[in-house]
This record gives C-alpha cells, structure tokens and sequence, in this order.
C-alpha cells in the first residue's frame, strides 16, 4: 500500500518490487481462513481493500466473498471491507456504512469507535478504528453528519503530535487527509452572525488565514428570558468551507439539592470514619464528625466508555481540609491518596480483555487545593474506579457540600456528577 500510494503520487517505484508484492497479497487470497479467529478475517479484508486500490479486477468477487462473512470481520475490518465495495462499485457498500455508523458511539460533539476485543496481532486500537471509520466513510459518504465529531474527537486522542502508536498516526493522518479532500475543510470563505434572543452578540468572516481559530462569545443568565426559552441563532453567509459551534449552559443551584447526574460518566461519593487510634479508615459511612477527626472520601467513577483527558474535581465540607501527605506535618499513619483499578466492564460485569495497563499509565497527577481535591487522567479505559484520600475537620458546623464531578476536558458535555451533601462537623 506505500508503494502504490507513493507511486500515486510520483515517486519512482520498482515495477519488479511492486509486482511481487502484489503476487504475494494475491497467493495468500486462496489461504483458508480460521472461523475462530477474526485476526485473520481482519487481514483478509485489509488486503482486499489494498488490492482494490490498485485495481485488481477480481477484487470484486473477493469484496463480495467477504461481505457475506463480514460477521467476522471487527469494525476496522468494516472499513476495509467498505472502502473495498466503494472502490469496485459495488451495492453492498450502503449495508456495510449503515452498520459501521450504527456502531458509533456518540456525545454531543463526539464521536468514536469501540471493537468488542482488541486485535493485537492486527495491530489495532480503538483510535485505530476510528480513524479507518473516518477514512471509509469520508470516501462513502462525505457529508455523513458523523464525520465532524469524529474528527474531533481523534485530535482530542493526539497528544503532543500525535497518536499512541505508529500505526494509529499513519493511519489517522490518511484518514484526516481523506476528510479533508472529501469536505473542503481548508476552503473556508464565508461570513456569520450570532444572536441570542435577536440580540446580536458576535460576528465575522472566515478565510484560510484563520480557518483553524475558534471564538467564544458568552451571556449572563441575568441577560437571558427568565421565563421562556432562549433562542439562539447562527447565521451563516455563502461561501465554501463548515462553520461548528457548541452551546453550553452553566447554571447554580443550592448544593444539597443537586441530585446526581449521569451524562456519560457515573460518579459516586461516601464519606468513611477513620480509626482515632490507629487512624486507619473503617467501612462505617458517615455523615457527621468531630473537630479534629478525619475521615476517608471515597469516590467512584464508573467509565463506560473509554475517556480521554478526564478530570475528576471533588469540593471539601466547609469544615474540611485535605491531608497533603507530602508534607511532614502530615500525620504518617494517615492512608496515603489511593486509586483502585477494578476496570469492570459496566455492561458485562467482567473485566475487559483489553484492559492491561496498569494505573501509572493512565492516571496523571493530584492536586490539593484549599477547597478541593483535583485529579487528572489522560486516558481511562472502560471500567470502575475508586479513589480514596483523606480529609480532617476543623471546623464546626452543618457545611452544604457540592457534587463531585468528572468530565472530559475537551468534550466538556461528556460528564457526569454525585449528589450534593450535608456534612456536620460537631
């Protein structure tokens, strides 16, 4: 496939090299296949969509052959399989998009992929998936509403410039290029206007000088109808080129009467006494204490699907503060912050396949602050989570506590949050 693509676009290619490798895909075409093992229906399908590129008449047959085993096949192999009946004009392709864009997993601004089990000896990722997702239905169909979230969320997976491995790089910029040919994306000539409530608050004009630069325009609540729905309108001027945009609403509500909320992650909070003599945390859950006593936080983060660049913020009573056992003032029988990786998968109850890196691998860093306890991951694979640290009282009182909440930093909708509590301090 570099080969071809590198002659595609002018390289000097040896005809004799290039013949052999193609005599080669062709001979391991007549290899049976194992109905037990989907690595090797996966491989089939990359090979006839490699074949189909350089225009092998008999790819047409094989494409077919496959399509009727395409139970077989990982959602990857899907987009091989796609991108094979598109390019020999073949009507099954519609089947195979509509099965590919059924599978998607969707937030509001994103979008991604999620094999079953992993395809180690493929190779294969989840971001993988999505990025040959992208590619094939960019060339099936362009203007599929899937495809922009899905952009988005494969460069919110790149990190410092690119993916996890070289083959999702490889493989997402081919996909990004694929898109972009497909949209038109660098192209953007156009003007817009925003209103909310008729009110214009934000305007301008997007060229290929600024195509890549987004804009944030904000209004108070105190500004807004109180008593109807708010309309908010973007208009767009004609023009080449997309225009995006998110819409967010925060709002305050008192903190004990926040109920917990699941928008994409389940998280939980308990509060734990801890031991006066040996300060060791017990399983009595608490919902009051003594100044001067500590107690364990427990929170739990249920992630049903894998998440990128969450962070996990939980707001202390009042009367709290948490103990930073980095300090020598600390107390050194206080149980030191503690993550537990139970990676179950919620919709199973078992633990993934997939899930094998241990929790240094994923989980950043804490930070404590005054008011709260900060904790930041790059990636999250599916599963449950706990987190433990320890707070002590110093302050008497009946403190309203608000929610601990989790979220995906660039898919800010992804979130999800506790109940709000009461907490006295005796």
């Amino acid at each position: 496939l570099a080969l071809f693509t590198a002659r595609q676009a002018g390289f000097l290619v040896d005809a004799d090299v290039m013949s052999r490798a193609e005599q080669y895909l062709v001979t391991d075409l007549n290899r049976a296949l194992d109905v037990n093992d989907t690595s090797s229906y996966n491989e089939r399908a990359f090979v006839v969509f490699v074949l189909s590129e350089m225009g092998r008449p008999a790819m047409v047959s094989r494409a077919t052959t496959l399509y009727d085993q395409r139970a077989h096949l990982d959602l990857y192999g899907k987009a091989f399989l796609l991108m094979a009946l598109k390019k020999t004009g073949q009507r099954q392709a519609q089947a195979v998009l509509s099965e590919l864009t059924s599978a998607a997993i969707t937030s509001a601004t994103g979008a991604h992929w999620e094999e079953k089990l992993p395809d180690f000896w493929g190779m294969n990722t989840n971001t993988r998936t999505t990025a040959l997702a992208i590619m094939a239905i960019s060339r099936a169909d362009p203007k599929n509403a899937l495809l922009a979230n899905a952009v988005r969320w494969l460069m919110v997976a790149r990190k410092e410039g690119h993916w996890e491995t070289t083959q999702v790089t490889a493989w997402s910029v081919l996909a990004l290029t694929e898109f972009m040919a497909a949209t038109g994306e660098l192209s953007g000539s156009y003007t817009y206007q925003v209103t909310v409530n008729g009110k214009p608050i934000g305007d301008g004009s997007v060229d290929k000088n600024n195509v890549d630069q987004s804009r944030e325009l904000r209004v108070a609540i105190r500004d807004m109808l109180q008593t109807t729905s708010a309309e908010v309108a973007i208009t767009r001027g004609p023009g080449d080129g997309k225009l995006y945009y998110s819409a967010y609403l925060n709002y305050f509500l008192p903190a004990d009467k926040i109920a917990a909320l699941n928008k994409g992650i389940v998280v939980g909070r308990q509060y734990f006494a801890v031991d006066t003599q040996t300060l060791k945390p017990s399983d009595r859950q608490v919902e009051s204490a003594s100044v001067g006593d500590y107690v364990q936080v427990r929170l739990t983060v249920v992630a049903p699907h894998d998440l990128h660049y969450m962070v996990l913020e939980d707001p202390l009573p009042a009367g709290f503060e948490a103990v930073d056992n980095t300090l020598l003032t600390a107390s050194a029988a206080v149980v030191s912050p503690q993550l537990k990786a139970g990676a179950i998968d919620p919709g199973t109850g078992r633990k993934p396949d997939r899930y094998f890196a241990p929790f240094w691998q994923y989980w950043a860093h804490t930070e404590i602050h005054d008011d709260r306890v900060a904790v930041f991951a790059t990636y999250l694979g599916r599963g449950v989570y706990e987190y433990s640290y320890t707070i002590r009282a110093g302050l008497a009182g009946t403190f309203r506590t608000l929610p601990a909440r989790a979220w995906e930093m660039y898919f800010p909708e992804t979130f999800g949050r506790s109940g709000g509590t009461l907490f006295t301090v005796k």
